[in-house]
């Protein structure tokens, strides 16, 4: 992984009181079972009610705020 792709992972990991390995572990095997476990359950239940509605996970990803926070956690300066 790149160096952006490491500080978000860490960022992440911070924000939900994670282990970043776990994390990495998750994105690189595109399973998010064992970070979602290691949540608190309502937590996690948002989290996999959102990305199970295609339609809700897209307007989250492309919405002004998350594109923003996205730009910040990578370091780019432009965002």
């Amino acid at each position: 992984m790149n160096n952006n792709q490491d500080k978000l992972i860490n960022s992440a990991a911070k924000h939900l009181g994670a282990d970043p390995s776990t994390i990495k572990s998750a994105v690189e095997s595109g399973s998010y079972d064992k970070l979602l476990d290691s949540m608190k359950p309502e937590d996690a239940a948002k989290i996999k009610n959102l990305l199970s509605d295609r339609e809700k996970t897209e307007r989250l990803m492309n919405s002004p705020q998350v594109k923003e926070l996205m730009a910040k956690l990578m370091g780019n300066k432009n965002g």
